[in-house]
């Protein structure tokens, strides 16, 4: 399974390097040093206005 915006990888080796990539990208923007991933499963929803 591939996260939102990850690059396509071969090994795991890759996928690794990719997330530490992004980390240090984000490290540098944002001063956050660690990537946020949500998953959301819903059977239904209202919206509140």
């Amino acid at each position: 399974m591939q996260a939102n915006a990850e690059q396509a990888a071969n090994t795991i080796a890759e996928r690794i390097a990719n997330f530490r990539a992004h980390i240090a990208e984000r490290t540098e923007q944002e001063g956050k040093a660690y990537v946020s991933l949500y998953h959301i499963v819903a059977d239904k929803y209202e919206i509140v206005e």
